[in-house]
């Protein structure tokens, strides 16, 4: 089966992976990561609009998409309650309660080797 790859902060303003390269990735089976963190982020969070975020998830498609609070930093809220808000904010996007489940832990269980 090989190693899980995961490809994180995509989005983010010094990477910008072109979608069409998160795309073919995921074709090879690697997992894309949505992290909360990168739309908290307090410089600039017009870089990560919710928006882009549901449409590169849905280009991409859920089931080779995880999302993560990335948080744990002493200013930021806790991991549970920045995931609980970014699945709030992704479903108020648009986003099914099926897509959210596995990207958050549908996906994750399989990376793991738990499913």
């Amino acid at each position: 089966m090989g190693i899980p790859t995961i490809i994180t902060h995509p989005m983010q303003r010094d990477i910008k992976m072109p979608i069409d390269v998160q795309k073919e990735l995921a074709s090879k089976g690697a997992y894309i990561e949505h992290c909360y963190i990168m739309w908290l982020d307090r410089d600039h969070p017009e870089d990560y609009p919710l928006k882009t975020i549901k449409e590169d998830i849905e280009e991409v498609g859920y089931e080779q998409c995880i999302i993560s609070s990335d948080a744990g930093q002493v200013r930021n809220p806790s991991s549970s309650e920045c995931l609980e808000t970014y699945m709030n904010l992704l479903s108020n996007e648009g986003i099914s309660e099926q897509a959210l489940a596995t990207m958050a832990v549908t996906n994750p269980r399989k990376i793991l080797g738990m499913e």
